[in-house]
Formats: C-alpha cells, sequence, structure tokens
C-alpha cells in the first residue's frame, strides 16, 4: 500500500474534484491519504483518508518523507510561487499536483520532472482518473538532489548568493 500525503492548507475550491478522482482511483489502487492541514475537517470521512490536524513544519517534513506520494494543490489568481513546491521537489519523491487555473505557477516547475504529475480538473474526469491511477502504479526512480539542482539552478541558494555578490560589487 502507497502513502500519499498533503501538508498545508486545502484549497476548498479544488476538494471536489480532486476528491471524485482521489476516491475513484482508491478504488483501482492501493493508497492511503495523510492530510496535514489545518482544515482537514472540511474533507468528509473517507476509509482512506487520515486526518491529522495542523502540525510543526519539522513533523510536516516528516511526514514528506515517510510517504511514498506528494499531493499538492494548485494556486489561482496569483502569480506567486507557492514555497512547499521546492520541498516537495527536493525530496525527490512522486508528486500529484491537481490545478484549475490554466495560469498555475507551480505547473512549469512540476511540469519539468519526470516524477510529477500535473492534473487539469477542468479536463475529463475519466481521463485524470486513468493518469492518476496509472502515475501511482508506475515505479518511478527518485530524483537525487544533483538531478533536481540540475534542472533548477536559478533555485538554489549559492545562484541567489552569487547574484547578490555580483550586485554589491557593482
Amino acid at each position: 500500500m502507497k502513502t500519499m500525503i498533503y501538508t498545508g492548507t486545502i484549497r476548498e475550491s479544488l476538494l471536489k474534484q480532486m476528491l471524485t478522482v482521489l476516491s475513484e482511483c482508491s478504488r483501482q489502487t492501493n493508497f492511503v491519504l495523510h492530510l496535514y492541514s489545518p482544515n482537514c475537517g472540511v474533507v468528509d470521512d473517507m476509509p482512506w483518508i487520515s486526518k491529522f490536524g495542523q502540525v510543526s513544519h519539522n513533523h510536516s517534513l516528516k511526514a514528506q518523507e515517510g510517504g511514498d506520494i506528494l499531493l499538492s494543490m494548485g494556486v489561482s489568481g496569483t502569480r506567486f510561487i507557492a514555497a512547499k513546491i521546492f520541498e516537495y521537489i527536493s525530496t525527490g519523491k512522486k508528486i500529484i499536483h491537481f490545478y484549475v487555473d490554466d495560469y498555475d505557477p507551480n505547473v512549469p516547475y512540476y511540469s519539468n520532472i519526470s516524477n510529477a504529475l500535473c492534473v487539469d480538473i477542468k479536463k475529463d474526469v475519466h481521463q485524470n482518473i486513468a493518469a492518476v491511477v496509472k502515475f501511482i502504479q508506475n515505479d518511478y526512480e527518485p530524483l537525487s538532489f544533483e538531478e533536481i539542482s540540475k534542472l533548477f539552478p536559478m533555485n538554489e541558494a549559492k545562484y541567489t548568493y552569487n547574484t547578490i555578490m555580483e550586485r554589491v560589487s557593482i
């Protein structure tokens, strides 16, 4: 059985469609979803979902490390990238990102890595279910930190440091 982890605030605007997909997926493949969220009470009780409520950041990181698949929810109406995606990506684990906004700023990051699946909830629900089931069932090797660093060189601390030092030197 695989463990899917979600940490953070649940976006109710995505919840119904996301749970529709995941509920059907739970009938076709074997996984549990652990929610670490201050508002996990908005999720109906289901046998494959465990709610842990709000936890410390360190506890959240440990939960991410203990999971097989990380669940991500998109943002709408903003260009700000969620800081959590960098935590998720840095684990090298599989990530499923549900989104509705065509301009979700997280999609380009997730689309660059082989172990992430972006699910547009506006698309056909049966196609989304098939894609998620296939993704859950397929084995993926976790990405190493070196592989991640090559994909996102501008997001490394040394890049920021060097940029600041160049500007200070001017």
